[in-house]
């Protein structure tokens, strides 16, 4: 991902207006209900739709504290180590792999390490800046198996649209949903939104999965153009920390592990790039269970 192939849109760059406000919204509430709410309680389901009511009317929802409520008592447990290990302080950039499990589709692990995050970096006095960010994809995809062993990938009609919505009532941000060549790379521009390095670099807090779609827990490798971001941010003052996420074999639960913190300066920067495939082996690859 160099400047040629990773563009930053301007500050002002906005997308086209939100289709998803013109529906009616007890219709929007009623179908994020069930795309998202698997396994919650009758509780959880409550709350999950009156959030889903609150973006709807463009009000602010604090991911870390709003959203985990929604799933707290359907059962799921989440197991944290390294915790401690979190910059109480600066600039820190989170990256971790990207696997399916819990509630919200998948998506608790995002809210649960927004949490986390937040709990910890207390020395961060502006709550702006406390609030991890985290970056989503735009959408759902689904996948159709086709004769002869092909593979058929599409975007489930309106959840680009809805995600940008909870985005937006969150304060993340969203990138184009990642294409893949046939050797797994990503191939498209997927529009990164210039605040998350300003934030970042002012001292804030990204989350940050750059594998682009669901792997299994023990795929660690990340795509070649995650590079690229920290390639733009290698003579800032940024401290990188690895997050691994394992599902149970049994679920309901998952574990969340946290590296120690590392400055960016401090990974191999070959023909001045940083080495993410570097920073996975040190930090990321020893992360887990130990046996």
């Amino acid at each position: 991902m160099t400047e040629r192939e990773y563009r930053m849109p301007s500050s002002g760059e906005v997308r086209p207006t939100n289709l998803i406000r013109v529906i009616p919204h007890p219709l929007t509430v009623y179908i994020a209900d069930k795309f998202l709410g698997e396994g919650l309680t009758e509780e959880g389901h409550k709350k999950l739709k009156n959030l889903v009511k609150k973006m709807l009317e463009r009000e602010k929802v604090q991911a870390s504290r709003e959203v985990p409520q929604i799933y707290q008592d359907c059962g799921f447990e989440f197991k944290i180590e390294g915790a401690e290990n979190i910059p109480k302080s600066g600039s820190t950039l989170f990256i971790g792999n990207h696997t399916r499990s819990g509630p919200l589709a998948g998506m608790a692990q995002y809210f649960e390490t927004t949490q986390i995050v937040h709990d910890e970096r207390t020395q961060v006095y502006d709550e702006h800046l406390r609030e991890p960010v985290a970056i989503a994809q735009r959408g759902l995809t689904k996948i159709r198996r086709l004769p002869g062993g092909r593979k058929l990938v599409f975007t489930v009609p309106f959840t680009p649209q809805f995600y940008d919505m909870a985005a937006e009532a969150l304060n993340w941000v969203t990138v184009d949903i990642a294409r893949f060549d046939s050797s797994g790379q990503i191939v498209n521009w997927q529009r990164l939104p210039r605040r998350v390095t300003e934030d970042l670099i002012a001292g804030g807090a990204v989350l940050w999965f750059p594998q682009g779609k669901h792997e299994e827990p023990s795929n660690l490798a990340m795509p070649e153009k995650s590079e690229g971001l920290l390639t733009k941010l290698k003579d800032k003052d940024v401290k990188l920390v690895a997050m691994r996420f394992v599902p149970a074999d049994k679920l309901p639960s998952m574990s969340i592990f946290f590296s120690d913190a590392v400055h960016i300066q401090a990974i191999p920067q070959p023909e001045g790039r940083v080495d993410m495939a570097a920073f996975v082996a040190r930090y990321l690859e020893p992360l887990g269970p130990k046996s």
